[in-house]
């Protein structure tokens, strides 16, 4: 898919149409492999076979014929670990040569694009009863450590710098001005989970603590810290670690991902934030 494939969004407020390319689509959702059975109806055919991926945006099948982009369809996803059935519609966003036939012989991988009825579909998450994980990742900043600490307690601009997090609002503070209690929607593939965490401030240390303080039934706990350390000639080393524990068992893959890239990723952007305000 080249950045020439557009999908559009339109804004509701503003009424203007921004552009996204499939490409820059991608990189905000990586797709995790699967190979869910689906039955797809495209023209008034039945298909039916195995995906390839799938995200929150759309997913790959594997097919014998070659879809025509744009073209509507209607697909049926068969979840047998969790005994149900999610019906979707899409649209073919691109269609390829099977580019690895030694496992899977079909000719064609297609790309679904979801128009509908995915919202509140997450096929890739096995719900059970409760996870606990404890991600943590140390990085080095290019500017001194109050700089760090104070920038991390700016959580109204979380959003400018994390990927997840689309909204932040202190609802309480402390009599200094910081932040005390914060309400965030965080953004986790599909769906969207709003949390309220309570922060405590070690200023001799230079560490932000938190501990739940609300939110969504399931995020049933969270606890963690930043903590900033001097490494001389203007340089910091930055700590982020937490214990999640949620009502659900996400896919080994899923915690994979975020307890390693996502958060290494977060970090780098917190790292580039924080390095711009101190050009």
């Amino acid at each position: 898919m080249t950045n020439r494939d557009l999908y559009h969004y339109i804004d509701n407020e503003s009424h203007m149409v921004l552009k996204m390319s499939h490409d820059e689509k991608k990189r905000k959702a990586p797709r995790m492999a699967v190979d869910y059975e689906f039955f797809m109806d495209y023209r008034g055919h039945v298909y039916s076979g195995k995906s390839h991926d799938i995200s929150q945006y759309g997913m790959g099948v594997f097919v014998d014929e070659s879809l025509t982009l744009g073209e509507k369809v209607d697909l049926t996803l068969v979840i047998k670990d969790l005994n149900i059935n999610f019906n979707i519609k899409g649209e073919v966003s691109y269609c390829k040569e099977n580019p690895d036939k030694s496992e899977h012989s079909h000719r064609y991988l297609a790309g679904i694009e979801f128009t509908d009825g995915h919202e509140k579909v997450i096929p890739y998450i096995e719900k059970k009863q409760v996870s606990r994980y404890s991600p943590s990742h140390t990085i080095s900043i290019n500017a001194d450590v109050e700089k760090c600490y104070k920038l991390i307690a700016e959580f109204e601009r979380y959003p400018e710098w994390t990927t997840g997090i689309g909204k932040a609002r202190v609802v309480e503070r402390y009599p200094d001005g910081r932040g005390k209690m914060v309400e965030f929607e965080y953004n986790f593939y599909i769906r969207k989970f709003r949390y309220v965490l309570d922060y405590s401030y070690d200023d001799e240390n230079n560490i932000l603590s938190w501990v739940s303080a609300g939110g969504d039934e399931e995020l049933l706990g969270n606890v963690g810290s930043y903590t900033f350390l001097p490494r001389g000639e203007g340089k910091t080393s930055a700590t982020f670690q937490s214990e999640i524990t949620i009502s659900f068992v996400p896919s080994q893959r899923i915690i994979n991902y975020f307890t390693t890239v996502v958060i290494r990723k977060e970090m780098k952007n917190f790292k580039r934030f924080v390095e711009k305000q101190n050009r």
